[in-house]
């Protein structure tokens, strides 16, 4: 709370005063310092945030540089959710597969499937919202997803795309009338 007060009323003066907060042993207290980085458009937040999220001991502080990272620009958005992905902790992992923009940029695609092969539930989850809203030059993917996918993601997966556009289903069931997968 002190971290985020003293943005509110100190504004860009007291950056310099938070970033020795950054070795503070309580996570909040990292994690508060990196939104007020990221809030406030610091050249350094980027740096701060790869560095937070490369080497802090606390999940909830990686996965708040996640949150920083998606608004960079679009390598190091890239490089930020790919390393994500392969976070120890899953709330990492689906931090990483939530923050992925919508309308997903072609390099950005490739992080679905292993998202969704993700043993823990909310990051294969948090990825069939991103599947069933891929473009037409996604259907493949989607197709893929489909295909490999235990009985149980499967399902999901179709609900989900059910609801985002039930014309979709059939698109791609026509696509792959003659597939030779099962």
């Amino acid at each position: 709370e002190a971290v985020r007060l003293a943005w509110q009323l100190g504004g860009r003066a007291v950056l310099a005063f938070l970033r020795p907060l950054l070795a503070d042993t309580a996570g909040p207290v990292r994690m508060a310092v990196m939104e007020v980085l990221g809030e406030s458009g610091e050249q350094s937040a980027v740096e701060v945030a790869q560095e937070l999220l490369a080497n802090d001991s606390s999940a909830a502080v990686r996965a708040t540089a996640v949150y920083t990272l998606t608004r960079s620009g679009p390598q190091t958005r890239l490089a930020a959710l790919a390393r994500a992905l392969s976070d120890p902790d899953p709330d990492v992992r689906a931090t990483a597969v939530e923050a992925l923009p919508s309308g997903l940029a072609a390099e950005m695609v490739d992080m679905l499937l292993p998202a969704l092969h993700d043993q823990d539930e909310r990051v294969w989850q948090a990825s069939l919202r991103h599947l069933a809203a891929l473009s037409d030059q996604g259907l493949p993917l989607l197709w893929a997803a489909l295909r490999e996918s235990p009985g149980a993601k499967r399902e999901e997966l179709v609900r989900s795309i059910e609801r985002s556009d039930p014309d979709r289903l059939s698109t791609l069931a026509l696509q792959n009338v003659h597939a030779h997968e099962s």
